[in-house]
């Protein structure tokens, strides 16, 4: 499947966790925060910034492609690639949690 087209449950991630797992993304301290960069840098290599700043952004509205190209930000993909590789690294943040038993 291609990562375009992934969804979250594609990568076993539990359809009651996934709006948790928005919410832990934007509420953590600087261990957890680590632990979602290095994500990012080993699943989206060269959009690992726009990614990660897209999941730690406390407003919905800055969360966005789109704003985040508003503010300057260089997206090296297209909209839906972006989102594809954004569920990849939630996913992996999220199994990286759970081996860590931190979920």
């Amino acid at each position: 499947m291609r990562t375009r087209d992934a969804k979250l449950s594609d990568y076993d991630v539990p359809k009651e966790d996934e709006a948790r797992l928005d919410e832990y993304c934007k509420k953590l301290d600087s261990d957890i925060r680590f632990i979602l960069f290095s994500c990012a840098i080993s699943k989206a290599p060269g959009m690992e910034l726009v990614i990660y700043e897209s999941l730690t952004a406390k407003d919905p509205k800055e969360a966005g492609y789109y704003s985040l190209l508003r503010r300057g930000r260089d997206i090296p993909a297209k909209t839906d690639d972006f989102y594809g590789y954004r569920r990849k690294v939630k996913a992996e943040f999220y199994h990286r949690l759970k081996l860590y038993d931190l979920w």
